[in-house]
């Protein structure tokens, strides 16, 4: 369709407002529904709603998430469902706020732009999520041009025709050419707050509220996950080595929360996730687990083949060690 016109009434969630303002080719239309003058009883008093800031409306619905949940996970509210409905709600977030900020004319001309390039494409079931990359590259300061380029130029575009969901195959290689954050996000395989939604006030004190929090309740479930010891672990993490490193049990833990992963499946990082940059950190994660290894793996230590072992890594990093002192000895 062409044009959309939706009226909120303040009680939407996040997704719902992401269909909204991301199914219009040419335009989408938001309308808030004003407040109404009432008549009161019978001395003929009138009551008047309390008007509500616009913007304020936005950032509750973006705060409300859509997604079932079971009543035994609301009963909960553990530290470790708290984090993951909040790094839920940056990852809905930031497309939608981007999106916003870029405004419904160049929008509109992405649309238009992407059809011309691709007949259809604008009608697959994952284009509003391809949508929102290309919005957040864009706030972020690289044209939408120049990140399908990149992710097209080695590849071309028979493949994504050929996809069952062009929109969904792109979106896929659009994350996997995405460079290394040179910010710090609020987990290191999220997306960064582009500095064009940080500076700008409404949108940036959400944002900042929300990477915060995330922030917390990550320090909360590391805690949690650290406080047992060897003989007394929750299930997933008694296969562990007695001498895992607290800091790898900690990232394990928020990893597992953030992918709900149940604590009786017992492989650390769970199933496999297909996202590129969740996936290599996933990578991460189990050569550190393999290795025995501190949050940072030593340069060139990545590039042994899973399954050398941990006595091989060290040898590495005590021949790193070595010749570090041999360079800074005083020259005889």
């Amino acid at each position: 369709m062409d044009t959309t016109h939706t009226v909120l009434a303040g009680t939407e969630n996040r997704q719902a407002l992401y269909v909204a303002l991301s199914r219009g080719r040419d335009t989408n239309h938001l309308y808030l529904g004003t407040p109404t003058t009432t008549p009161g009883d019978d001395v003929g008093l009138e009551v008047e709603d309390t008007a509500v800031e616009p913007r304020q409306v936005l950032t509750e619905i973006l705060a409300r998430d859509g997604r079932a949940h079971s009543a035994t996970t609301i009963e909960r509210g553990d530290a470790a469902q708290m984090l993951r409905h909040a790094v839920l709600a940056y990852q809905d977030a930031l497309p939608v706020l981007a999106q916003q900020h870029l405004g419904p004319e160049r929008m509109a001309a992405l649309d238009d732009a992407l059809e011309r390039w691709m007949p259809g494409l604008t009608e697959q079931s994952a284009y509003p999520h391809l949508r929102g990359q290309l919005a957040l590259r864009w706030v972020d300061g690289i044209p939408p041009q120049t990140v399908v380029e990149q992710a097209t130029w080695y590849r071309g575009t028979q493949s994504l025709i050929e996809a069952d969901d062009p929109a969904a195959a792109l979106a896929w290689r659009i994350a996997d050419h995405t460079p290394p954050a040179f910010r710090d996000p609020p987990l290191p395989w999220l997306p960064n707050v582009p500095d064009a939604l940080r500076e700008d006030k409404e949108t940036g004190d959400y944002l900042d509220r929300l990477t915060q929090q995330i922030d917390d309740l990550q320090h909360y479930v590391v805690e949690e996950a650290q406080h047992f010891g060897a003989c007394d672990r929750v299930p997933w993490q008694q296969p562990l080595p007695p001498d895992v490193d607290d800091q790898l049990i900690g990232d394990l833990a928020v990893w597992r929360a953030v992918y709900d992963i149940p604590s009786t499946d017992p492989r650390p990082t769970g199933p496999l996730v297909r996202e590129p940059k969740p996936a290599r950190h996933q990578s991460h994660l189990n050569r550190r687990l393999e290795w025995g290894l501190p949050s940072t793996l030593p340069a060139g230590a990545a590039h042994y083949a899973p399954g050398t072992g941990r006595r091989r890594a060290e040898q590495h990093m005590r021949v790193q060690r070595d010749s570090r002192q041999i360079r800074n000895s005083p020259s005889r």
